[in-house]
């Protein structure tokens, strides 16, 4: 659970993590609870980003009305600061629900300002890559090690993980285990801070959640130690990778792209409306034929993922069913020659939102030797 803790706090650039909660929403719904709890009651609003996951802010919504208190969900552009010192916290994501990129480092320091503890919800493999929250001066940092090696399990629970500034730590729902000596003077490992357990009386509980995901996060510690950060790297450099190609050869069938080209991670999000069809409902159920489940947003767009079990087998599928799709074409052909794809070359991040240094420094991500 340690090498859990050590590998987030430096993926996030956060100074302290716990070792897990039953998965990212969740882990949402505690990092407001917290950031109400840090103000003792006395602001009664929280501000939820509009691209935030829908089952976040569904979460959110559930425990805020529970405690009779306010959530807003909005732009992050449209923030009203003159009424800032109403609310208690604010929560926004990156990548967002349309596989956007944001640099938060400006709008973290304004609301700062106005007392508000900033959230960011984050993708940890994205962090591989982009510039981290802790640089962006967040608060609190939460989300999911679910891609960490953890199968999909038909939705989950996946191990949420939630990290904080140092002078938070009070605070922070969960288990942390700390590094101590037992009675012969031999290192040992113990359970530093448990401060929402059942046993615990209830006016004293950070949390009303008592799930720890604690076998899932030492499953994802030992992906995290098998790849190590030189492999995590390259997994998601893949991902964005199929996403910078899929793009790409949808732009030239005529799809319209929402996602931002050059700030994005693995997701695609595409407009079907203006791409020429009915609904997402009649994209979606052509791939179903197939096989091939992707993502409704809403009624006029839908999504594509990548992650580290993407073919480029799989990618050719996809590309050559949307171009089957717009060409009003029933039968398509599939391809094992991908010879179309070998001149794009990978196109980096932006150097502003592009991480820099090193991660994952500790010897146990160096020192693997076998599978077992």
């Amino acid at each position: 659970m340690l090498n859990f803790q050590t590998a987030i706090t430096e993926l996030t650039g956060m100074d302290i993590a716990n070792a897990s909660l039953l998965d990212e929403a969740t882990a949402a719904g505690e990092a407001a609870m917290m950031s109400y709890n840090i103000h003792n009651g006395k602001r009664r609003k929280f501000w939820v980003s509009h691209n935030t996951w829908p089952q976040t802010i569904d979460l959110i919504k559930t425990r805020m009305e529970s405690m009779g208190l306010e959530m807003v969900v909005g732009d992050i552009n449209k923030f009203d600061f003159e009424n800032a010192k109403d609310y208690f916290g604010m929560l926004v994501q990156t990548p967002d629900n349309f596989g956007n990129i944001h640099d938060f480092t400006e709008l973290a320091s304004k609301v700062q300002e106005h007392g508000l503890i900033f959230t960011v919800q984050a993708d940890l493999l994205s962090l591989c890559l982009q510039k981290t929250p802790g640089e962006m001066g967040a608060d609190i940092v939460v989300g999911t090690a679910q891609r960490m090696g953890v199968p999909m399990m038909f939705g989950g629970p996946h191990p949420g993980f939630f990290a904080v500034k140092d002078k938070y730590k009070r605070k922070m729902p969960g288990r942390i285990i700390g590094i101590s000596k037992d009675v012969h003077g031999n290192q040992a490992f113990r359970m530093a801070m448990q401060t929402r357990e059942q046993h615990i009386r209830k006016e004293k509980a950070t949390s009303n959640i008592c799930t720890s995901q604690a076998l899932l996060a030492n499953i994802s510690s030992f992906y995290m130690m098998w790849h190590g950060p030189v492999g995590l790297r390259k997994i998601a450099k893949k991902c964005r990778f199929f996403g910078q190609i899929l793009i790409n050869e949808l732009k030239h069938a005529g799809y319209v792209i929402i996602t931002d080209e050059q700030d994005r991670f693995d997701t695609v999000a595409i407009d079907v409306k203006k791409s020429g069809f009915t609904s997402s409902d009649y994209v979606l159920a052509e791939f179903h034929k197939h096989e091939i489940n992707l993502r409704r947003i809403n009624q006029h767009c839908i999504s594509v993922s990548f992650d580290e079990t993407t073919t480029l087998y799989d990618l050719d599928i996809l590309i050559k069913l949307f171009q089957t799709l717009k060409n009003k074409r029933t039968q398509f052909h599939k391809s094992t020659d991908f010879a179309e794809y070998e001149n794009y070359k990978y196109e980096t991040l932006r150097d502003e939102i592009k991480r820099e240094g090193r991660f994952m420094t500790q010897p146990q991500y160096e020192m693997k030797f076998s599978e077992t």
